[in-house]
Formats: structure tokens, sequence, C-alpha cells
């Protein structure tokens, strides 16, 4: 186990130089905020505010809506002795949901990008914030995080637990390390009765079924005015919605648009891509 952890140390040490070269990557493709880039080294840009602060981690979007009704009902009221929350996301449209909703919190949300999981960066970021508690959320397991969480003594949740095949597959491989990763829980929240089977089988011990997170947060909020201008766009047209998409995918959409329009002639195909940031240049690219 030991030798597990020093080996994805060492690793970290070693692949340093070339997540600073991708975070500069990144930022040119919008995909990072280049003031910001420090964060993703463990540099925080904020204070630590004085008392508790619990430590909420969303990988991205969806993440991120499900775990925001838990941070609203964390932070319900005026009590002086309610925690803060520190939310850190990995994207960037993640960080704009974050950063409105810490607009309506006065201060007691706030949002950092999550540090690569290299020892030193991980290092610097739990100096500056010493959170009282940690909370991940459906797949987040990172060795270098988790250990370095267990050293300084800080309880650590799993929320949403989810363990897809591919990814069971993946850390049967190294039986070693998924111990050590799921060992440093100290409670896991299964999405599934399959997730909580596959997380066991890894090494995960104090583990409940609580059902989806996405399945229980409100549904979304809406403007009702923009939602009835786009049914009366819409029309009774057959629509195709492809959600998510990243680059390279639009093309072939578009080209499998052009293919069913021969049969449906007034079919509207909308493409929702992963990175709203790419709108322009997809639309461009498919004029």
């Amino acid at each position: 186990v030991a030798l597990v952890e020093r080996v994805w140390g060492v690793a970290g040490r070693l692949l340093a130089p070339a997540l600073v070269v991708l975070v500069h990557r990144r930022i040119a493709r919008g995909k990072e905020i280049a003031g910001r880039r420090r964060e993703r080294m463990g540099i925080a840009d904020q204070p630590r505010p004085a008392g508790r602060l619990i430590w909420f981690h969303a990988a991205s979007v969806g993440e991120t809506l499900s775990l925001l009704p838990v941070v609203r009902a964390l932070l319900q009221g005026d009590d002086a002795a309610a925690p803060h929350v520190l939310m850190t996301t990995a994207t960037v449209t993640a960080a704009s949901l974050v950063a409105r909703e810490a607009q309506a919190r006065d201060g007691r949300l706030i949002h950092q990008f999550v540090p690569f999981d290299v020892p030193r960066w991980v290092s610097r970021f739990l100096r500056h914030w010493r959170p009282d508690r940690a909370v991940f959320v459906e797949s987040e397991l990172w060795p270098s995080m988790l250990r370095a969480l267990r050293a300084r003594g800080i309880p650590v949740v799993l929320l949403n637990g989810r363990m897809s095949a591919r990814s069971w597959r993946w850390w049967r491989r190294v039986p070693g390390l998924s111990r050590i990763v799921l060992g440093g829980f100290d409670w896991i929240s299964a999405r599934s009765a399959e997730d909580a089977r596959r997380l066991r089988a890894l090494g995960a011990t104090r583990i409940e079924e609580r059902g989806d997170l996405k399945q229980a947060a409100p549904p979304l909020g809406v403007d009702a005015r923009a939602l009835e201008m786009v049914r009366e766009a819409i029309g009774g047209r057959p629509l195709w919605l492809a959600a998510a998409t990243h680059e390279g995918e639009e093309t072939i959409v578009a080209d499998a648009a052009r293919r069913l329009r021969e049969r449906w002639p007034d079919l509207l195909t909308i493409i929702a891509p992963r990175h709203p940031g790419r709108g322009p240049a997809i639309a461009a690219a498919l004029a």
C-alpha cells in the first residue's frame, strides 16, 4: 500500500511541468481562466474565512447542480455559528454556476478551481484552506488529495457515489490503489445498489445506498417568457437535440441531419455543446 502511494506521488511530481503546459493549452481553448490558473496549482486567490469551513468538490456542471441544493440547505438561516462553504470545480462553466450562487450568499460561499492531484499543490491548497470537512461527489477519486486529507485528520464524504462498469474494470487492475482511495472515505452515499456493490468490491466499507442526488434535485429554473419564445420558434416541427457535444462531433451531427432532412424536410436540429463558449466557432464551421 505504501509503495502504491509513493509511486502515485512520484508520478504526480514528474507530471507537474506537463500539467502546467496543459493549463496554458486549456486557457487557449477557453477551458481555463487565465487570471485564475494558479488555483490549479493550489494557490488561493482569496483568504480563508474565520470559523468552520466545509469544502465541497464537484467536477463539472451536472455534479454542481446536484450539490447546490445541499449547499443551500447548509447555509440556510442567519446563525452566526453556521459554517462557510468552499466549493471547487474543474470546469469554467461549473465555476460560473457557483459564482452566481455565491452572489446571493453574502460571502459565505467561496469558489476556487480544484488543484491537480500533485502532492505539493494539494498540500499548498490544504494548508491555506484548512477545511473541517471535505465532501466529494460521484467519482472524484484522487489518491494524493485523499491521502493528504487523511494525514490531516479531516473527515471525507463521498456523495452520490458512482462507479461505472468501465471505471470498475480499470480500478480492479490496481486493487492496492483502490483500497487506499476508497478506504480514505469516512462515509459513502452510493447512488444505487449496483454502484454500492462495485464500490464495496473495490474496498469501500462505510457505505449506504441513499439514492441518486441528481434525481432528488429540484427542477432547474426557467425564464417562462424565453421558454414560450422557443416553443413558438420550434412549432410543430420534429426536433433532434444533440446535447453536450464535444469538438468534432458537431460535423457528424450536421451530416446526419442533412440525411435525415431528406425524409423529414422540416426537421429542426439543435446543437448544445458541452462547452457553450464553443458556440460561435461551431456556428461558423456549419454555416
